[in-house]
């Protein structure tokens, strides 16, 4: 209970056609299933001992967002094609 798989983490997605239209319309449909589903548990289950403290998932998400607003932010002149080609 609890693990839930949706997408191409679900076996039956892996191997040679698994981007073909059969493949991405399954891959779409199981996330239309197991995202709800995976909603309804967390929001029902009960906390356990040992579970990570919110305070500390909040922290993180503090830390990471913060970090990654920096890089949205940056406004460098660099071109990143230019820097591809010359580095070979």
């Amino acid at each position: 209970p609890g693990l839930y798989a949706a997408g191409e983490v679900d076996y039956g997605y892996h191997g040679a056609n698994r981007l073909g239209a059969n493949s991405l319309l399954s891959c779409i449909y199981a996330g239309m299933i197991a995202g709800p589903a995976m909603i309804s548990y967390a929001k029902n289950v009960a906390p356990k001992k040992g579970d990570v403290p919110k305070t500390l998932l909040g922290q993180g998400k503090t830390y990471w967002s913060d970090r990654f607003d920096k890089i949205y932010k940056m406004d460098g002149t660099e071109n990143p094609f230019v820097i591809g080609r010359e580095m070979g």
